[in-house]
């Protein structure tokens, strides 16, 4: 039984998802605009909008003539839901809450291809939303949380963040970024599952499609946040790239066009 749920991933992490998703949702919804509206969100509203409006590269408004040097799929996609008539802030939300719900199969993904236990799988989730702050929660109890309008700001009692010793709050855990208007969250998936797959062709267990398998899922991670989808491309050169220099020819050439389709995928975006 263990080693069967060990290598597949069955129900639980679609219950992790949706239990993720839900705690999203609720607090999207009962927290009110105070949560889903932030500065960072107007900005990429206004971004979204510009996209919509003049392509891809759109005018930058404080140089006329020259294009906007930012990434354009994530803004792009809250305009574009947005303009179905709920509003490009309440898109961004719907956003965060579809990230949350990918995140788990995603990161069990990558856990199965390294070879963890189901429980430790598990235990990969919990850590990843809550962070390695074990007794953060303890900072809530001496110095409880204040209504902000940026919800990260509500989290720093977790981190300690006005005491001497603490530590600072943007290293601390993954939840908070499914409350902001954030590209980061959603290309986590992607991210895990491009990293899950470079694990499987490195186990001998990809098949003819393995370098697509990969780069695909990290020229998405890319496209939607170059932060995420950088870390990836920079994991998968460390992993894959000493393989390919004693791979067969045709073995390169696969990993050099799906190296193409993946830049094709994110540059326009970029």
């Amino acid at each position: 039984m263990e080693s069967s749920l060990s290598t597949q991933g069955g129900r639980a992490p679609w219950v992790e998802a949706g239990l993720l998703a839900i705690l999203v949702s609720l607090v999207l919804v009962i927290g009110g605009e105070v949560v889903r509206t932030s500065y960072h969100g107007y900005l990429h509203t206004a971004i979204g909008e510009a996209v919509r409006a003049e392509g891809w590269s759109p005018e930058n408004p404080y140089h006329a003539g020259e294009a906007l040097r930012y990434y354009t799929l994530y803004p792009w996609l809250g305009a574009w839901l947005g303009s179905w008539g709920m509003g490009a802030i309440t898109a961004f939300a719907l956003l965060n809450v579809l990230a949350a719900l990918l995140f788990a199969p995603a990161l069990d993904s990558l856990g199965r291809s390294l070879g963890l236990s189901w429980q430790a799988r598990r235990l990969a989730f919990v850590f990843a939303v809550l962070g390695f702050n074990g007794l953060g929660w303890l900072g809530w109890i001496f110095d409880p949380p204040e209504q902000s309008t940026v919800p990260v700001f509500a989290f720093q009692s977790l981190t300690f963040a006005f005491e001497s010793w603490g530590w600072d709050a943007r290293l601390q855990a993954f939840l908070p970024k499914f409350l902001n208007v954030s590209s980061f969250a959603l290309a986590l998936a992607p991210t895990f599952w491009a990293l899950a797959a470079a694990q499987r062709v490195l186990n001998g267990q990809a098949g003819r499609l393995g370098a697509w398998a990969v780069l695909l899922p990290a020229g998405l991670a890319l496209a939607i946040n170059p932060l995420a989808g950088g870390f990836a491309g920079v994991c998968l050169l460390v992993w894959v790239a000493p393989r390919l220099v004693t791979a067969p020819q045709s073995e390169r050439i696969a990993w050099l066009g799906a190296g193409l389709g993946a830049l094709a995928l994110a540059l326009p975006f970029l």
